[in-house]
């Protein structure tokens, strides 16, 4: 789903008050970059799933009205290695993951 290096693209500078737009097409992960700010990034993620969510604060997140299957739950971070688990969702209204640990 992720691939390791997308094609890169720059927006380039432009006068304020300038919007500019950018089609996402393909999946993966995209780093924006600030050329006069180097404190300022960002990410754009395009997965190829309806099911997708950011965590809380404390690491914890909720996918709701998936469908029963067999999934495997793709996690990334911007400082870590990305993370796959696999998960078989059931018919019961909750199924819990075990902790992913995710390192440098």
């Amino acid at each position: 789903m992720f691939s390791p290096g997308p094609p890169r693209f720059d927006l380039g500078t432009y006068p304020q008050n300038t919007t500019k737009y950018h089609l996402f097409d393909k999946p993966g992960v995209w780093t924006m970059l600030c050329n006069v700010h180097a404190e300022m990034s960002a990410y754009v993620i395009v997965a190829e799933t309806p099911y997708f969510t950011t965590t809380s604060r404390d690491g914890k997140f909720v996918l709701k009205d998936v469908p029963p299957g067999k999934y495997t739950v793709r996690v990334w971070h911007e400082k870590a290695k990305p993370a796959t688990l696999p998960i078989d969702v059931d018919e019961r209204p909750t199924v819990s993951l075990p902790s992913i640990e995710l390192k440098r």
